[in-house]
Parts: C-alpha cells; sequence; structure tokens
C-alpha cells in the first residue's frame, strides 16, 4: 500500500519473483500515469514497474482480495 519509492520497488521486485501484485497509488490521474508509462517518475523514475503490476487509486480493490498487505 503506498507508490513511493519504497512501495513502488518492493511492488517491482515481488513482481518480478512471479508474485501477483497490486499497487496502490493515492492519486486516480498518478495511478493512470503510472500504469500508462510503467515507471514512478514523481518518486523512483530507474524502477521499471512491471506490466503484470495492477496499479490502482482503488484502496478496496487492492487490501480485499490481498492475502498480504505490506505498507
Amino acid at each position: 500500500v503506498g507508490a513511493g519509492s519504497w512501495g513502488t520497488t518492493i511492488a517491482a521486485l515481488l513482481a518480478d519473483l512471479g508474485h501477483s501484485v497490486s499497487l496502490w497509488v493515492r492519486d486516480d490521474f498518478d495511478a493512470q500515469i503510472i500504469s500508462a508509462n510503467r515507471r514512478n517518475v514523481r518518486y523512483c523514475p530507474w524502477v521499471n514497474v512491471p506490466a503484470q503490476v495492477m496499479v490502482t487509486s482503488s484502496l478496496r480493490s487492492v487490501v480485499a482480495p490481498a492475502d498480504v498487505v505490506i505498507m
């Protein structure tokens, strides 16, 4: 939960390891930009956000189905 540099990096690493990952972004516009560009240019533009990471501003859609939530 959270798409700062820490959250974005962990999401990318877990996705690269084959885990199903959702990344919650506080602002819908920012979520759309990260999803479209597959980069979080504000906090860590050097990290590629893998295509399999679901990026959303809907906290419910991230937390409700999750087995584990990392904050």
